[in-house]
């Protein structure tokens, strides 16, 4: 592991790649068991802004009314190899999807990774703003 401080907090990540595999196997071996419940919580939950709602519309992404699910509807979820956040919940999953679907990014053959597609690169850029 190697460590990199940022003010008062010590962020780890792995040496290399055989380390990551490793932690994620580690991880998908730990995911076997049950589910614990783990009741939401208010910093679960993110709200979406008018604008943000007309944004995805634009993009083809509608929300409906709530249904049963396990999934927030948005939150921020840092990123526990990365040490940098995401959006999460059914909004970050939406636009997961739209993208996947748009041929924006592409999941690798082995691992959780995607990778982003020259389209993709363009469009981020220019929707998002993301410098890529």
């Amino acid at each position: 592991m190697t460590v990199e401080k940022r003010g008062p907090r010590r962020f780890y990540r792995p040496a290399t790649p055989l380390v990551a595999g490793m932690l994620e196997a580690m991880m998908a071996g730990a995911a076997t068991g049950p589910q614990r419940f783990r009741p939401p919580s208010a910093i679960d939950v993110g709200a979406l802004t008018a604008a943000g709602s007309r944004f995805l519309g634009g993009l083809g992404i509608g929300f409906h009314p709530p249904t049963r699910t396990r999934r927030p509807f948005c939150r921020l979820c840092l990123d526990w190899s990365e040490r940098r956040p995401h959006l999460a919940g059914q909004v970050g999953a939406s636009i997961a999807y739209l993208a996947f679907a748009r041929d924006w990014i592409r999941r690798r053959p082995r691992g959780r990774s995607v990778e982003i597609t020259e389209t993709g690169a363009t469009a981020f850029k220019e929707l998002f703003g993301a410098r890529i």
